[in-house]
């Protein structure tokens, strides 16, 4: 009896695939510059529809398509939270066609409705003034709205993640909560939380353990049963199951997971793809997650802000002067300064220009800050990825091959001797060489 083959896999996407064009872009740009230097955020298209008059696409170069063409663009609340995020968390914010806005209507804030692609401007309500005649809030352009350069820079919106109208979809959507009991984040999943699959998983952190000062700083350990830093490194909240392949395109930001509606309005984690890849979106984009469990809307926000921080690179890299909004503080840098908050941004590391009292080059003493740097340093080298969020292996979650429950049993400790012996070597001290025997001078 003979055996039965499978036929080999098929090329993906199949070339028929019409779902993501690689140029269709919603580009949102900033109305207090000029057209020429103004584009802030510029986003792949890649939501779709089909159907001319269906109701969901709104704006747009594409909004008088006819029946049955499939027409491309991004989910309204979801570009609505990027532009909001990046402009200080002004979820009151709207967005328009009009670089002038007079309380344009023209534009659905349907947040189910798709975007589509094309150049739009986000405003910013001033509060202080208002339309003469009306009681329309007027944009403040003078001086620009500042934006918020990056990551650390941001602060997180506690008060505005759970009370604003327009994050409804992301508190609203279902979380499961934690299990009673001591339960690891690996048998809580149990398998890839959007593959399913069960092989060649690891675990996966929501925000990443680089990113532990912001953490602490904005109090985000207050969602988690761990203390200090072991909330972000070791704490079940912010880790997540994922196949290693997925891992390694979730830690370059390859997508986010958000929550999106469908046409009952009800909203669904599904995995967002940034890249214009046909392979990822064909395999991906808008596909349901697992069941999650026993994780916080916050931290996917949180890492959401993330993915969306260095698409800002254009914009402060187009060598003009911005207002720019550092830790809560607005203030103005030159073209020179803003290009320095962009650096490896989506690498675990962005900096922020060091401002001196003094022209003199005398030896500046050593900051936090300095030891932030160095210490991201090491851990990007280190990595074997461009990104140095390490993953966690199902062997370095369950203990050791023996059998016995591990001292280490997500290998931190490994990978802070690792460092400590790089950091040795950085500084010139004999090499060190650690093997299962012992430990080696060269």
């Amino acid at each position: 009896m003979a055996i039965r083959l499978q036929e080999p896999y098929e090329a993906v996407p199949p070339a028929d695939y019409v779902n993501l064009r690689a140029h269709a872009k919603v580009r949102i740009r900033h109305p207090g510059y000029d057209d020429a230097n103004n584009e802030l955020l510029s986003l792949v298209a890649a939501d779709c529809a089909s159907g001319g008059n269906d109701g969901l696409g709104v704006g747009g170069e594409e909004q008088q398509g006819n029946r049955g063409q499939t027409r491309y663009g991004i989910q309204y609340q979801l570009v609505h939270a990027a532009c909001a995020i990046v402009a200080g968390n002004r979820f009151d914010g709207v967005i328009s066609r009009q670089k002038h806005w007079d309380n344009d209507h023209s534009l659905s804030r349907d947040p189910a409705a798709l975007l589509l692609t094309g150049d739009y401007y986000f405003h910013v309500p001033n509060e202080s003034q208002t339309l003469l005649g009306t009681e329309n809030l007027v944009p403040n352009l003078d001086p620009p709205y500042a934006v918020v350069p990056n990551f650390r820079s941001w602060l997180f919106p506690t008060d505005q993640v759970q009370n604003s109208p327009a994050l409804r979809a992301w508190t609203s959507t279902t979380i499961a909560p934690a299990s009673d009991g001591d339960q690891s984040a690996k048998e809580r999943d149990v398998s890839c939380r959007l593959t399913h699959h069960r092989e060649c998983v690891q675990m996966a952190h929501i925000v990443p353990t680089t990113e532990a000062h912001w953490f602490m700083s904005n109090n985000m350990g207050r969602m988690s049963v761990k203390d200090g830093k072991d909330a972000i490194e070791i704490g079940n909240e912010n880790l997540i199951l994922l196949r290693a392949d997925v891992h390694t395109m979730w830690d370059r930001s390859d997508f986010s997971i958000v929550p999106k509606m469908d046409t009952t309005s009800v909203g669904k984690w599904v995995v967002h793809v940034h890249k214009p890849s046909g392979e990822l979106h064909y395999l991906y984009h808008n596909r349901q997650m697992q069941p999650l469990k026993g994780i916080h809307c916050e931290l996917l926000f949180a890492r959401f802000a993330y993915d969306i921080f260095p698409k800002l690179r254009g914009f402060l890299q187009r060598g003009v002067k911005r207002c720019l909004l550092v830790s809560g503080e607005s203030n103005s840098y030159k073209a020179e300064d803003c290009e320095t908050f962009c650096e490896h941004q989506g690498r675990h590391r962005s900096t922020s220009p060091r401002k001196s009292k003094s022209g003199s080059p005398a030896k500046r003493p050593r900051t936090d800050d300095d030891e932030h740097q160095e210490r991201d340093k090491r851990e990007t080298d280190r990595g074997d990825s461009e990104n140095a969020d390490s993953a966690i292996s199902l062997q370095d979650c369950s203990g050791s091959s023996d059998g016995h429950e591990s001292d280490d049993p997500y290998g931190y400790k490994r990978r802070a001797d690792q460092a400590d012996l790089e950091e040795q070597l950085s500084r010139g001290r004999k090499r060190v060489r650690r093997n299962e025997t012992g430990v080696h001078l060269d």
